[in-house]
């Protein structure tokens, strides 16, 4: 004799849970396809604002050359290292080739300072 008897009248609570989990899944998929869709629209309507592309002619080598094409004849020759960028050792060791006075109590921004008085004035000692 089989005692186990199934309800027919209401549906498990697995059932239900299972239901409730696909309606939530689909629900979630329609919202992220939604966020997508609009992050879309939005990189779309940014790439519409920008200038149509130019044709270079890298193919055919018929282009004419651009004029803010970099030359570096135009560049101006900067020093080869900054004195901000240097460390305090090196501003230092600069300080006693340039035998400047009263170097060993100077912080860094002073140890610039008188770096840049002695490069610009080199007989000033």
């Amino acid at each position: 004799m089989n005692t186990s008897r199934r309800s027919t009248r209401s549906p498990g609570i697995g059932q239900i849970l299972g239901a409730s989990t696909v309606a939530l899944g689909g629900a979630l998929a329609g919202i992220y396809a939604l966020n997508r869709l609009r992050r879309h629209s939005k990189t779309q309507a940014l790439l519409d604002t920008l200038p149509p592309a130019r044709d270079v002619g890298i193919e055919d080598n018929t282009a004419e050359p651009a004029d803010d094409v970099y030359d570096p004849a135009e560049v101006a020759h900067e020093p080869a290292t900054q004195l901000e960028d240097l460390r305090f050792d090196e501003l230092y060791q600069l300080a006693q080739q340039h035998d400047i006075a009263g170097r060993s109590s100077m912080r860094k921004p002073e140890l610039i300072a008188a770096l840049r008085d002695a490069e610009a004035n080199p007989d000033m000692r």
